[in-house]
């Protein structure tokens, strides 16, 4: 099969005068101008000079803050204290038939303030297993001996079950 191919002659341009400016020729070359030698140092001289950087001193009057300047504060904490308080779920079965309860949960943290280790001893079973989930979740800060936190066993947080009328 054969394909036409239509063949357009290209538009006519209109003929372009280029006019060019005369160049000026130099007749003679200036050579670049000249800069100062350049002495390097011998071994023993050294060719820098030293630039001293001066420090602004503030003029602000520290006031009563001053007297706090370079007082040393050591900060410690002797146990691990709850970050917040634990969300305490009131057992539906206990609220249905109106038990009331108190429940110690024994635990130990880490030093991260994580919960482990967690047993709840209450009054009645039935709120064993949200004391002992409420207190799993809850995020301790834990005790910090000379600046570094540590962990710490043997604590024991109390959660009463009350219903009020």
């Amino acid at each position: 099969m054969r394909s036409l191919v239509r063949i357009t002659p290209p538009p006519e341009v209109p003929e372009t005068i280029i006019r060019r400016e005369p160049v000026e020729r130099i007749s003679e070359v200036q050579p670049p101008p000249r800069l100062d030698p350049v002495r390097r140092p011998n071994s023993g001289e050294i060719g820098l000079t030293p630039v001293e950087l001066l420090t602004p001193t503030p003029e602000i009057d520290p006031g009563p803050v001053g007297d706090f300047v370079g007082t040393i504060v050591v900060i410690g904490r002797e146990t691990g204290v709850p970050v917040r308080a634990p969300i305490v779920e009131y057992p539906h079965r206990a609220l249905t038939r109106g038990i009331e309860g108190d429940c110690e949960v024994s635990f130990s943290i880490d030093a991260v303030g994580r919960p482990f280790g967690v047993s709840a001893s209450c009054t009645d079973e039935i709120f064993a297993r949200s004391s002992a989930r409420a207190v799993e979740q809850t995020l301790f800060a834990a005790p910090v001996r000379n600046g570094v936190p540590v962990g710490q066993g043997n604590l024991v947080y109390p959660i009463q079950y009350r219903l009020e009328d």
